[in-house]
């Protein structure tokens, strides 16, 4: 550790950082664009590096985010997707504890007369609240897709990883989206072999993921990374075992999909065109649902009605519907 280089030093003021902490990701090749509205994170679980490489969080001002916002939009954009470890904690730095309501709030005022598509990435489920749900229900703009990581769905592992939240308190999360906005899709992480993870832990994340029916998921063996808590945790498990659960979590979660993909057919719904591949294209949904059509000129960022026609290995296909 005494050769580790430090580029970054937490008592400067922001404007002496090595990185600039404005701005967004110009892409021009994309109708989308990652905008982050907080650096650093403070939660330190056990499992991440993510507080010790990146400092503590800095919220980025309102009015800072709200001209990039306008920039964005005459670039010629047509989706922002916010960006932070844990957006939902947006402003917690400036002493705002509903510092994230408060923004969607302020974008979806200062621009509903646009037609931009706004997405945000990630957020903690201890700092999911009912009103960030309520917000987004009463605004124009922001898509109905919630990515919510669980990791594990047993309450020692999670206090284990230092996740500050139980899985009747995540249950609790879900219950009041499916509840306030019935479309929404849900998306999570989870992480299988931590240190001490029993075959009855590994269950609990099994039964959780039965109950909660996901609608994307994203999964990984637990792997020790060097500093943190969790390294020094005893009881690592076989990579042997470790692979045989992921092999049983990911089942579980496609067969959970396949059945879930099925319930589109028949329907209509509206999708942003962000793929075009010659004779083909593809768009997502508001919830995050990704259709593929046949390619009928369409121009990227353009916003079409499909009729989904069928389900075929793993992905939907869908017709246009002619108004």
């Amino acid at each position: 550790r005494k050769h580790k280089k430090k580029i970054l030093d937490f008592n400067l003021q922001p404007s002496s950082q090595v990185f600039d902490e404005s701005g967004y990701l110009h892409n021009p090749s994309q109708i989308f664009t990652f905008l982050p509205i907080t650096y650093g994170c403070d939660n330190f679980c056990s499992y991440c590096v993510v507080p010790y490489t990146t400092g503590p969080q800095r919220s980025k001002p309102l009015r800072t985010i709200l001209k990039e916002i306008e920039k964005i939009i005459q670039d010629g954009y047509k989706e922002i997707i916010l960006l932070g470890q844990n957006v939902n904690s947006y402003g917690l730095d400036f002493g705002l504890k509903n510092g994230f309501e408060f923004l969607l709030q302020a974008i979806d005022e200062n621009f509903q007369s646009s037609s931009i598509w706004i997405r945000f990435l990630t957020s903690h489920p201890k700092d999911m609240r009912a009103s960030i749900v309520d917000s987004i229900k009463n605004s124009s703009l922001i898509t109905h897709y919630f990515h919510l990581p669980i990791q594990s769905g047993s309450d020692s592992i999670l206090a284990a990883m230092n996740r500050g939240y139980t899985r009747d308190q995540y249950l609790g999360v879900i219950k009041y989206i499916r509840q306030t906005l019935p479309d929404s899709g849900i998306g999570t992480d989870i992480i299988v072999g931590f240190p001490g993870e029993t075959e009855a832990d590994f269950l609990d994340t099994l039964h959780l993921v039965q109950e909660v029916q996901f609608d994307q998921a994203f999964t990984y063996i637990y792997s020790p990374r060097s500093g943190t808590a969790a390294d020094q945790l005893p009881d690592h498990l076989p990579l042997a075992e470790k692979k045989k659960r992921l092999q049983v979590l990911n089942q579980n979660l496609t067969d959970i999909h396949q059945k879930k993909l099925m319930t589109w057919v028949g329907k209509k719904v509206q999708i942003m065109i962000d793929q075009i591949e010659g004779l083909n294209a593809s768009g997502r949904t508001t919830n995050n649902q990704r259709i593929f059509l046949p390619n009928s000129n369409f121009f990227l960022g353009q916003v079409i009605t499909v009729l989904v026609v069928k389900s075929l290995k793993g992905k939907l296909y869908g017709e246009l519907v002619f108004s």
